[in-house]
């Protein structure tokens, strides 16, 4: 069975990213959740810009694009993020709108299930 990539959860976001693990965001700190020991891992919560350069803290919502790359939405902004270099390709942020047509400012969270993007 496979799982949807991203999920939001009390204002905690997650999804599997190309590691195979799982990451929750909460506010400025981020865990990595292993699915084989079922836990947190150890040294776990760390804060987002100790792995994710660029990110800002409280995040909206993130996914991770069939392509391979991994976007952060947070206000009327989104981060495209670089997965080989660990940060945030320069340029961004950039508007939601001027990518993402007919999506609305301020989304609380996205899904992504195989090729297609729930975003609300």
């Amino acid at each position: 069975m496979r799982y949807l990539a991203t999920f939001v959860v009390s204002q905690v976001l997650f999804f599997r990213w190309a590691d195979g693990y799982i990451y929750f965001f909460a506010g400025g700190s981020y865990y990595r959740y292993d699915e084989i020991s079922r836990g947190i891992d150890p040294g776990y919560p760390q804060a987002i810009t100790e792995h994710w350069r660029g990110v800002p803290n409280n995040i909206d919502g993130v996914f991770r694009y069939a392509n391979g790359i991994t976007y952060f939405f947070k206000g009327s902004e989104y981060y495209r993020f670089n997965d080989s270099k660990l940060q945030v390709d320069s340029g961004y942020p950039k508007k939601i709108k001027e990518f993402w047509k007919g999506i609305p400012n301020g989304i609380d969270d996205v899904i992504r299930y195989f090729n297609i993007l729930l975003l609300n």
